[in-house]
């Protein structure tokens, strides 16, 4: 099956003209100018025997960058119930201390 040269360099993290160099270095010939040139499933292999790596190095990218989004995301919900706790709590305070106030003796 032949696949877009466009979509396994994207798949592997990688430019479609480092892609097609690396091929042509090969002998394999590529369209030139063409991001939508084919590729057989045999340049696919080479391609990603070559340039698995940097896919696992986006990979892992992408999974530390969702963790600290998500630590992000606590750490901002956890300011804003402590914030309104303080609130609510100086709240409070003030509606004591007003009571304090309108006694009589």
């Amino acid at each position: 099956m032949r696949t877009k040269i466009s979509k396994v360099a994207k798949d592997l993290n990688v430019g479609v003209a480092t892609a097609v160099e690396f091929l042509r270095k090969n002998n394999i010939d590529v369209e030139e100018g063409n991001i939508n040139a084919r590729i057989d499933d045999a340049a696919v292999e080479l391609l990603t025997r070559e340039f698995s790596k940097d896919k696992n190095a986006k990979d892992e990218a992408k999974q530390i960058s969702s963790i600290r989004r998500e630590e992000k995301k606590e750490h901002k919900n956890g300011r804003r119930n402590q914030e309104e706790q303080l609130t609510h709590l100086s709240l409070i305070q003030s509606d004591a201390a007003d009571d304090m106030q309108c006694v009589d003796l």
